[in-house]
């Protein structure tokens, strides 16, 4: 019998591969997005630059949504910023169905 043969790419190679893909992937998503540009800015500070220029109330899934981040780290955040007393936040019904949500905005409502 002979050896089985080597295999084309080392486990080390597909893990640069799935890396590469991931970068290219992040790259194409904020590409010519002003707010997410700069990969240095806190999460704090793109929602408070996203409720200053909205000029309304947004709820948390609006904000993660145009932040291009999860919705469980708008809500952090935005609770964090409340509690700094950067942000003012209600609960609110909401529109569809028989849920609740959360909106929040910058200065007196």
């Amino acid at each position: 019998y002979s050896q089985s043969p080597k295999p084309l790419y080392t486990k080390r190679h597909q893990l640069t591969t799935y890396i590469q893909v991931y970068i290219e992937i992040y790259r194409e998503r904020f590409k010519g997005d002003e707010t997410m540009r700069n990969e240095n800015i806190s999460v704090d500070t793109i929602t408070q630059k996203i409720l200053k220029t909205s000029g309304q109330p947004l709820s948390t899934y609006e904000i993660a949504k145009r932040a291009k981040i999860s919705w469980s780290t708008a809500n952090i955040h935005c609770y964090k910023l409340k509690s700094e007393g950067k942000i003012n936040g209600k609960l609110e019904k909401a529109e569809v169905g028989l849920g609740k949500k959360m909106i929040w905005w910058i200065g007196k409502k």
